[in-house]
């Protein structure tokens, strides 16, 4: 919500602007991260306050949870509103917000409503002139900022004010283990032949386990780390026009869907098919985008989540007996005790 307020600070001075295309500029790049984060709120929490305004804390008024139905129609309108005003890559400092990559995200908020038509539209209309995936995985990650990257926060290694934490969380090169241990059931799932698997997985001697291998830093200070958080890359809007194509299907043979799936596929030397499924899409988004906060939201999409967070759950590895309930987060309790909102339900 703080990057909403600012959001809605720059909307409401945009007057103050004398220069038409920097205007347009700020307006898409506002309405983007507007979008965004309402986005990843609605995703995690369902209904949330949907702030279209500047607001100060005793504004308590404008704080009322909206339906998750009419946060998405706004989050639509602002995407919307930032293809039309946003200039391609080329034409934007490198990092900035582009129309590829307010069409990447509409994409993907289409298809969590189900709107496969606009999805595919909307994902299509990315290209492939400005973005193209790497000729190796390992690039995506450790040569930051290539043609594969369509929107990423971006880091500085050892940069007080422009570094970041999470590499010192996520991997054994950080703390002692690291908290974002890949886990059993996971690294199953990964064929040993599979070239992405040397990046996603990091084998630890000190402690005799694998951990995360996606944001080792390179940094001299392991509490400011310089990786780039990817947010949206061309991989991703492949195996989203795949699932814009299965329109809900169980599989497809379409040629174009086939292609996008097969691209990602050959990257990671794995075989090609003639057909895809949605075990098949499942699985290769959660190898592909591993730690990349998308598989919760991928199961749910997909109808899965249920079912495989359960059967997750009855494994010795699980530390958790699973309720449907928990595919959304508890409203924190402060913002409970300030704004009089509603808790979702299993958290009473």
């Amino acid at each position: 919500y703080n990057v909403i307020y600012r959001a809605n600070i720059v909307l409401e001075n945009l007057e103050a602007v004398s220069i038409a295309a920097k205007k347009s500029q700020y307006e898409g790049e506002a309405k983007f991260a507007r979008a965004l984060c309402h986005f990843n709120l609605v995703q995690a929490f369902g209904n949330v306050p949907l702030i279209k305004q500047v607001v100060t804390n005793s504004d308590v008024t404008f704080f009322a949870q909206s339906a998750k139905s009419d946060v998405i129609a706004a989050i639509i309108s602002d995407l919307k509103d930032a293809v039309s005003l946003l200039p391609a890559r080329a034409g934007i400092a490198e990092g900035r917000a582009t129309k590829g990559a307010a069409n990447a995200l509409l994409g993907r908020v289409y298809l969590t409503n189900g709107d496969y038509a606009l999805a595919k539209a909307a994902l299509d209309a990315v290209g492939s002139t400005e973005y193209s995936l790497l000729p190796t995985y390992n690039d995506v990650l450790y040569k930051e900022r290539g043609k594969e990257i369509i929107f990423a926060v971006q880091f500085i290694n050892d940069n007080a004010n422009d570094s970041e934490g999470f590499s010192l969380d996520f991997t054994s090169k950080g703390r002692a283990t690291g908290v974002n241990l890949p886990t059993d059931d996971l690294m199953a799932v990964v064929d040993p032949a599979d070239k992405r698997k040397s990046t996603l997985f990091f084998f630890e001697t000190a402690i005799s386990k694998w951990t995360c291998g996606k944001y080792l830093a390179n940094s001299t200070s392991t509490a400011l780390a310089g990786n780039d958080w990817i947010i949206l890359r061309y991989a991703d809007v492949l195996l989203m026009q795949v699932e814009a194509i299965m329109a809900g299907n169980a599989s497809t043979t379409d040629a174009t869907a086939v292609a996008a799936f097969n691209a990602i596929r050959t990257r990671a030397g794995m075989p090609t098919v003639t057909t895809v499924t949605k075990a098949d899409l499942l699985k290769e988004r959660r190898i592909e985008l591993a730690f990349e906060d998308q598989r919760l939201y991928d199961l749910v999409r997909l109808g899965s989540a249920d079912a495989t967070m359960n059967a997750f759950s009855l494994k010795a590895e699980a530390s958790f007996a699973y309720k449907p309930t928990a595919l959304l987060l508890p409203i924190p309790q402060r913002e409970m005790n300030l704004y009089k909102l509603t808790q979702n339900p299993g958290y009473n």
